[in-house]
């Protein structure tokens, strides 16, 4: 996901690079999210990628991006999708909202918005706003986890058979959708998320201190994470993994 930016001329980042596998078996999802921070990355053609991750889409594109996720994570990444936040928003609008569990109380001055902890059922605005504050609630990896959160909610709203929406033409109407999904994939995909409704879900924000070398001021580049990629890629391998 994306800010609404492109339709404002301005430049675009994808502030939200999570990456979800569902296990054969159907009894394991798992969701891992690149910090926007990280640096330092490796690239598909064996270069490294030195400015910050949300960065990558931007300068080099879908594939670039991905080639550095399948890279810093030592797996195949099947199919990608990308949207801009409000998007991202009609989507969840279009299933009738989500609910999470809020694991603390959250007020941002800066949107002006607050929330309280435990259950609450999030509207399309709500969501858009809890998964993009990051000021007095956890800073980027709070908003990468609970963006996450958000993620797993909307996906098991669309595979539970109550929902009743037209997927295939909610689709078509996301303006900012990019996606190499094949048309006649998508009953198959949905079919597997059903049959993982039930699923242990697991949830990883790859940020410090496990999974990072360092993070701090990095001279030009300012606040920047370089990322353990060892670590990374035997955390990923063992909740990626068959079973």
């Amino acid at each position: 996901m994306f800010p609404d930016r492109r339709r404002r001329g301005l430049e675009v980042n994808t502030d939200a690079m999570v990456v979800v596998s569902i296990a054969p078996s159907q009894a394991r999802v798992a969701m891992v999210a690149l910090p926007r921070d990280a640096t330092d990355l490796p690239l598909a053609n064996g270069q490294t990628w030195t400015g910050k991750a949300n960065a990558i889409y931007r300068h080099l594109g879908i594939e670039g991006l991905r080639g550095a996720l399948e890279a810093t994570y030592g797996i195949d990444i099947d199919y990608h999708a990308v949207v801009d936040m409000a998007d991202f928003g009609r989507v969840v609008k279009a299933v009738g909202g989500v609910d999470v569990k809020v694991p603390a109380a959250i007020r941002d001055s800066h949107l002006g918005w607050s929330l309280g902890a435990g259950w609450q059922h999030l509207n399309h605005n709500d969501a858009l706003r809890y998964v993009r504050s990051r000021y007095g609630a956890g800073g980027d990896y709070g908003r990468a986890a609970r963006q996450m959160q958000v993620l797993a909610a909307l996906l098991g709203k669309i595979a539970d058979p109550a929902t009743k929406v037209d997927l295939p033409g909610l689709l078509a109407s996301l303006k900012s959708l990019e996606t190499d999904v094949p048309p006649g994939k998508l009953p198959t995909l949905v079919e597997i998320a059903r049959r993982a409704a039930g699923a242990e879900v697991s949830t990883q924000v790859l940020g410090p201190p496990r999974f990072a070398l360092f993070e701090g001021i990095d001279g030009a580049r300012g606040w920047v994470m370089i990322p353990n990629l060892a670590e990374i890629r035997a955390y990923v391998r063992s909740v990626m993994g068959r079973g």
